[in-house]
């Protein structure tokens, strides 16, 4: 009628974590995935629901405990050994001019996530979940 038409999210490929998006949902910035089609990158950013299950994900793998001195163990640990690069996207939870290290940890930036996009306008993605292969 209006002409519009709904993506066909028919083609799946694989996209990598790069960076926080500008895009805010109760303080958490939304991680951004970065895919390439025919040579062309293009980026998406993760829905909330995923990213908050790569964010509970994170904390498991890192240890994370609900107290500061936990909080602080964890980051240092997944810095050494659970994450040789050592390269996180933190949560900034800045609070009147100070740091906050409570749940720091939200996504590895880095990690494969499944992104589908319609074959016709690639740029048009959805990210579906975290790559497992």
């Amino acid at each position: 009628m209006f002409g519009f038409k709904k993506p066909n999210y028919s083609v799946e490929t694989i996209g990598t974590i790069t960076r926080p998006s500008a895009v805010q949902i109760n303080g958490i910035n939304l991680p951004l995935a970065e895919y390439e089609v025919a040579g062309q990158k293009y980026e998406v950013r993760v829905p909330s629901e995923l990213a908050r299950a790569m964010e509970l994900k994170a904390k498991q793998e890192a240890g994370y405990e609900d107290n500061l001195k936990g909080s602080f163990q964890a980051l240092k640990d997944s810095f050494s050994s659970n994450n040789p690069s050592g390269v996180q996207v933190l949560r900034n939870n800045n609070s009147f001019g100070t740091n906050s290290f409570e749940g720091t940890i939200m996504f590895t930036v880095g990690k494969k996530v499944v992104v589908k996009y319609d074959p016709e306008k690639p740029k048009k993605a959805i990210v579906t979940g975290e790559y497992n292969g």
